[in-house]
């Protein structure tokens, strides 16, 4: 999976670059990942070069980077989504019939990635569909650095912050949701090692 993720990565930033051979545009995929935790971050300085603002530097390199993504996913790992989606309708099923509503807010690009993945698995009918937001639906924040962004979801959602619980794969992020009174939260690790705020 890492590896198709510095490829996309690299793939996207040579069509938006178009100087930077497979190489270098790997290697700043990587840097990317390792210092700014985002696939965008150490090709800012080559914004002007490009003849772009960095905004727009930042949302080409974002949503090209989840568009590839999820191709090279679908080209090279098609079974890749195959047990995440094991028992996920029938979970939605039994949630519709307590007029839960779902939301997603995730550092991802919805319409690139979100949305496909959760139609993949089966599951997008059960979100709110204006409710559905990616990292660039909300300025860039990141969610372990604001909890306007989840304040943002709740709002679309109409729900009252003690009765939303909000899961999610950082500690750090849901430390920041702490900042919403009465909210709840679940840490999902995804198998992973468990991290910590350190």
């Amino acid at each position: 999976y890492y590896a198709l993720c510095d490829e996309a990565n690299a793939i996207t930033a040579m069509q938006v670059l178009p100087w930077l051979n497979h190489g270098e545009a790997e290697a700043l995929a990587k840097e990317s990942y390792e210092r700014f935790s985002d696939c965008y971050g150490a090709f800012m300085p080559l914004a002007d070069k490009a003849g772009l603002s960095e905004d727009q530097l930042r949302l080409n390199i974002f949503k090209g980077y989840h568009v590839a993504l999820f191709g090279l996913l679908q080209e090279k790992r098609s079974d890749f989504f195959d047990h995440a989606a094991t028992g996920l309708v029938e979970a939605f099923e039994k949630g519709k019939t307590r007029n839960i509503k779902h939301g997603v807010l995730s550092h991802s690009c919805m319409n690139g990635w979100g949305k496909p993945v959760l139609n993949v698995l089966g599951i997008l009918p059960y979100f709110q569909e204006n409710a559905v937001l990616g990292m660039d639906d909300f300025g860039f924040q990141r969610k372990g650095e604001s909890a306007e962004p989840l304040r943002q979801i709740i709002s679309l959602l109409d729900a009252k912050d003690d009765i939303v619980w909000f899961a999610e794969d950082s500690l750090r992020n849901l430390e920041k949701a702490k900042d919403i009174p009465g909210i709840k939260t679940a840490y999902i690790h995804q198998g992973k090692p468990k991290d910590t705020l350190h």
